[in-house]
């Protein structure tokens, strides 16, 4: 006569597990797929910016500027500099008004980096009295901030 054992009972704790972590890594699959396509999106509209965006950010820049927000035209400013490539000659005028930004907040480090790129751009600008006053200005502040 045949003794029966009883079959034990199967484990199926490994194919829970074996589950689990197929369904996680579809999971972890899907959302890279998903930053992979954001991130592309983003990069190829940050080259490809179209020439109207292009032109809105200088009145967007002068508007926030009148209305105080000198910190937000600052940023409008660089980034209407960056996308709209002027020839340095032309860029002058930006190069001024972000010296002035700057000094209107107390930043003549920054103010003299847009000093000195004006200069570079155009060396008659030296001979102009405002652009000397702007220059004397900046290096007071930075002598006095030294000196604190």
């Amino acid at each position: 006569m045949k003794t029966s054992h009883p079959e034990p009972p199967k484990d199926r704790s490994g194919i829970i597990i074996k589950v689990i972590v197929a369904l996680l890594t579809l999971a972890l699959l899907g959302g890279l797929g998903a930053l992979a396509g954001k991130l592309i999106l983003k990069v190829s509209s940050d080259g490809a910016q179209a020439p109207a965006d292009k032109e809105r950010l200088l009145p967007l820049a002068e508007k926030l500027e009148q209305a105080g927000l000198k910190d937000k035209a600052i940023k409008q400013y660089e980034t209407y500099l960056q996308s709209a490539l002027l020839p340095a000659s032309q860029s002058v005028p930006l190069y001024i008004k972000l010296a002035e930004l700057n000094i209107d907040l107390h930043d003549c480090r920054e103010a003299m980096v847009w000093l000195f790129k004006a200069e570079l751009a155009d060396e008659k600008i030296k001979d102009d009295s405002a652009f000397q006053t702007h220059k004397q200005t900046c290096r007071q502040q930075i002598d006095q901030s030294l000196i604190e």
